[in-house]
C-alpha cells in the first residue's frame, strides 16, 4: 500500500506524533508497523518521503493490520524550500 516512489518511509506513533524510525523500503516499514500497533496497542502513520520531493500520509496501522489512506486525503507537500532555492550554477 505505502507508494511505489518511496524514497524513504518515516513511522509515528499517531496520538503522540513521536518519532519510531526511518525504513528505505515499504517492506521493512510494513513490518515494524504492523508489529508494533500489535504490541503497543497504538495508531502508526507511514509519511513517504518520495523520490519525488513530495512527502504525503501514506498508510495507517491500528491492531496489527494496514490501512491504506484514500489519495484525497494524503495530504501531499512539495519539496518547495528545494524548488525555491537559488540556482549557484
Amino acid at each position: 500500500m505505502i507508494g511505489e516512489t518511496s524514497g524513504v518511509i518515516a513511522l509515528f506513533f499517531e496520538d503522540t506524533k513521536e518519532f519510531i524510525g526511518t525504513f528505505d523500503s515499504r517492506r521493512k516499514a510494513a513490518i515494524v508497523g504492523v508489529m508494533l500497533s500489535r504490541e503497543q496497542n497504538r495508531a502508526i502513520v507511514a509519511i513517504d518521503n518520495s523520490k519525488l520531493g513530495e512527502t504525503a500520509t501514506c498508510c495507517r496501522f491500528v491492531g496489527g493490520q494496514e490501512l491504506p489512506i484514500p489519495k484525497d486525503q494524503r495530504h501531499i507537500v512539495t519539496d518547495r524550500a528545494a524548488s525555491e532555492r537559488p540556482d549557484r550554477s
